[in-house]
């Protein structure tokens, strides 16, 4: 990701550091991935079975992705509403 926004600079470790309320708690979602990927990856039930375990392994993987992108633009939002500066420029 390119850390320019017009011509103001993120600061993506102050940005990653901050804990805005909201935030989703993806752990839980992560664990699940790879206790799937590890299923998946195990020649245990018919082949439906790992497609059927792939699919859903493939849907967690997005809603993975999706809380990720969602806790970023939290944590860019909550960093420009900490200066005066940033706020006007946006």
């Amino acid at each position: 990701m390119c850390p320019y926004i017009g011509a103001m600079k993120l600061d993506l470790i102050a940005i990653s550091k901050l804990s805005p309320p909201g935030l989703l708690d993806l752990r839980d979602l992560a664990a699940m991935i790879v206790t799937l990927q590890k299923l998946v990856c195990m020649p245990i039930g018919t082949p439906a079975h790992g497609r059927l375990y792939g699919r859903i392994l493939a849907q967690f993987l997005r809603q993975l992705h999706q809380g990720k992108r969602d806790n970023f633009h939290l944590r860019v939002k909550a960093w420009v509403m900490q200066c005066p500066r940033r706020i006007a420029f946006v």
